[in-house]
């Protein structure tokens, strides 16, 4: 994931898929407030955890979630309650989420209307850009991360045979935009094409589809990029590495279904200084083409819960070589 986010971050930075748009027409001087390293470092730690939920300290609330978590765990038993209220809550914000999703169109059209009368058509060519700059990073992660550096370095195998025999749940994970529907199509192809025993396809692919979003951080890295381009936010190393490790680490939460990767958007693009007002016009933009780049990024989480899985497979003597390299039958 971290490679991922990487290569979406530099693409984003060669390219410059957000140079020249004007989302509000805002001038580019006093939208961001160069805050000191030290205190950046400082403010991970919340004086307030309910502080830092209501004023939106995505670093912070990340900390003092990490620290719940560990706290948990450690307690074993005694911390079920709490678990469970936990799972209960994630639900709930979860339906919320849905709710959102199905009256969120109504809300783009009149966004775009806006921007669209203010800007012209120019502001929406834009999104072409930064659809080839997405199609681009999946393009180069799949190749890179998957074909070369696992299969063929890491363990001697054909990454033409890999993506050949993974087309099926890379097909079905394009068309539904989901990892969670895509799961049991992954389990079959990564038994009977990939040569994946059952024990490590049952163990490794469930929890690849939710805590495995290459794509997904490597979408979230270069649109925020792109929102900081678009409003003249100069991005600082610093900057890019918090944008990193932040979507790195949120992406593990991010629930397998489609255009989840929206919200954790917002959450990073608030960690580099973007104003709530600015946010949600870039995910308002985003959206009228978030469908089509969800369907690529979720073939890009796809393919890594599977090449992850014949790894696991290779390592644990799991692995049935003669599978991976049969024909396909047709």
């Amino acid at each position: 994931t971290l490679i991922a986010i990487t290569i979406g971050l530099v693409l984003a930075a060669i390219i410059q898929p957000g140079v020249g748009v004007d989302l509000t027409g805002a001038p580019a001087s006093a939208l961001q407030e160069t805050i000191p390293l030290s205190e950046r470092l400082i403010s991970i730690v919340p004086e307030n955890p309910f502080a830092a939920l209501a004023e939106g300290n995505i670093l912070a609330i990340i900390f003092f979630a990490i620290l719940i978590g560990v706290s948990l765990l450690s307690i074993g038993e005694q911390g079920k309650p709490v678990a469970d209220f936990m799972d209960a809550s994630s639900e709930v914000v979860l339906r919320i989420t849905h709710w959102i999703m199905e009256i969120a169109p109504f809300g783009v059209l009149a966004l775009i209307a806006r921007v669209t009368g203010a800007q012209g058509f120019e502001s929406l060519l834009s999104a072409v850009v930064l659809a080839v700059t997405v199609l681009l990073a999946c393009a180069a992660h799949l190749i890179i991360m998957h074909g070369v550096i696992i299969m063929h370095f890491m363990l001697k195998l054909s990454p033409v045979m890999f993506f050949r025999g993974a087309r099926d749940a890379m097909l079905v994970a394009f068309s539904t935009s989901s990892s969670a529907a895509t799961l049991p199509v992954s389990m079959s192809v990564a038994e009977e094409n990939l040569g994946v025993k059952p024990l490590v396809a049952s163990t490794v692919l469930p929890l690849g589809a939710t805590i495995n979003m290459d794509g997904t951080a490597l979408y979230v890295g270069i649109v925020s990029v792109f929102a900081a381009q678009s409003f003249g936010i100069d991005l600082t190393l610093m900057d890019y590495l918090i944008m990193a490790g932040t979507t790195t680490l949120v992406s593990v939460g991010t629930a397998a279904v489609p255009s989840a990767s929206l919200f954790l958007m917002a959450a990073v693009m608030a960690t580099i200084g973007m104003t709530p007002d600015q946010i949600a016009v870039t995910v308002g933009f985003i959206f009228i083409i978030d469908r089509p780049l969800d369907m690529l990024r979720t073939v890009v989480n796809i393919a890594g819960d599977l090449s992850v899985s014949t790894a696991v497979a290779n390592w644990e003597g799991e692995f049935d070589r003669e599978i991976f390299d049969r024909p396909l039958k047709y």
